[in-house]
């Protein structure tokens, strides 16, 4: 029956989604012998990986024996095998508590899957598919309107929070405006996957359908990750261009000022802008200002102008 050689034909892929399926099902629940069933996954998933490198191997070997023409060797299907596998293996590792090296795999997973898409759309392309021929026009006829409204968007919002035209400082700038398209990227990439899946779905087959499905699973991880991780970004960036363009001391007449968690805007002036990371768990911009006491001496004060705690990367809970 035409069922069963569906099946057949895809016992690999139905194995592979209902490991994972199970695996991600199970992970909020607690139940006796949960350790030793997710174990068991565990090996079936590093056998069924040891058979698919085996039949792969076997149709490399055929492909450099046999006449190339004769035999097609698509090199992204391995990607697939190790993007899959990843993928697996972080629900596996998730179930076990392994938290620390499941952020790992995951990294892993998300660079599997960025160089197997990369091959994928190369190959669409070079074949002509008209989805992503009209992507690329509508790329190009948008890009500049939106690092217009981007780049405008981004500096208001750093006026907003230092008192300062980031034009001022252009380095600053150039990260401030890469990071804002970034994740403007990651924030229209799921959605443009997920169309791309509609459309595409019924013609994509084994292999190339797989891949479709992982590139839409790190989309999606990589989409919640960034609008979690977002003021994460903001304090990495300003740390890197900071760091290289402003200044480690500030000075107001004879009176020198530099601590190790500040960088100043400025040079002998009357008027600092100053950054603070992780100074008393705290990060953001100040105003310093220079004045003269009443007995003519140097002094400053510091006008506060945003302020908030400083992200973590990932909120583990303290073990005493």
């Amino acid at each position: 029956m035409k069922i069963f050689k569906e099946i057949k034909e895809n016992i690999y892929l139905i194995v592979f989604l209902l490991l994972l399926t199970f695996n991600f099902l199970i992970v909020n629940f607690s139940f006796p012998l949960k350790y030793e069933i997710v174990i068991l996954s565990f090996f079936i998933i590093i056998i069924l990986f040891c058979v698919l490198c085996f039949k792969m191997g076997y149709s490399f070997l055929r492909f450099l024996v046999i006449d190339e023409d004769e035999i097609e060797i698509d090199y992204s299907k391995f990607l697939t095998l190790l993007s899959c596998f990843s993928f697996l293996l972080l629900s596996v590792l998730i179930n076990l508590n392994e938290v620390g090296i499941a952020r790992y795999v995951l990294l892993v997973f998300i660079i599997l899957v960025l160089f197997n898409g990369v091959f994928f759309f190369y190959d669409l392309e070079r074949k002509g598919n008209k989805f992503i021929s009209r992507f690329w026009f509508f790329l190009l006829s948008v890009i500049s309107i939106v690092y217009f409204v981007v780049s405008a968007i981004a500096a208001s919002f750093f006026m907003k929070i230092s008192n300062m035209d980031i034009t001022n400082s252009p380095f600053l700038e150039l990260i401030w405006t890469f990071s804002s398209m970034v994740f403007i990227f990651f924030l229209v990439l799921q959605p443009l996957l997920y169309i791309f899946f509609l459309k595409m779905a019924g013609k994509l087959k084994g292999i190339r359908f797989m891949t479709t499905v992982l590139l839409l699973a790190a989309a999606t991880i990589v989409l919640s990750l960034v609008l979690r991780w977002i003021p994460n970004f903001m304090v990495l960036a300003l740390d890197i261009s900071t760091d290289y363009e402003w200044r480690v001391s500030a000075h107001c007449g004879q009176l020198e000022i530099s601590e190790p968690q500040e960088r100043y805007f400025g040079f002998h002036v009357d008027k600092y802008t100053v950054y603070f990371s992780d100074r008393d768990g705290k990060w953001g911009f100040e105003e310093l200002r220079c004045i003269k006491d009443e007995l003519g001496d140097d002094r400053y004060i510091r006008l506060p102008i945003d302020g908030s705690s400083m992200p973590k990367w990932f909120n583990d809970s303290e073990k005493e």
